[in-house]
């Protein structure tokens, strides 16, 4: 892959690099595209929760129980058995 930058970006990438944590531009820009992909990940947590959060304001929200747990252990697996895949969202893939 080629990847064209401007001189912006290019001065960007040396003066990350003189820091001297990176050998070459090749490891900043892994570092930089792993923090994004962390950032893009954790935007998405936190807009989740804030739904829950939403949700819990407006009253929508179910009392745990041993029962209501079991209930839900008893539909994932009748979903499981099923051959459905989990929300990626709840059971991200290793």
């Amino acid at each position: 892959m080629v990847l064209r930058l401007t001189s912006e970006l290019e001065e960007l990438l040396e003066r990350v690099k003189a820091l001297g944590e990176y050998d070459d531009p090749n490891d900043v820009i892994e570092a930089a595209l792993r923090l994004l992909e962390n950032r893009i990940r954790q935007d998405r947590y936190d807009a989740m929760i804030q739904i829950g959060i939403d949700q819990l304001d407006r009253g929508e929200s179910v009392e745990w129980t041993p029962e209501w747990s079991a209930s839900r252990r008893a539909v994932a697996l009748q979903r499981f058995a099923a051959g459905e895949k989990p929300n990626p969202d709840i059971l991200p893939e290793p």
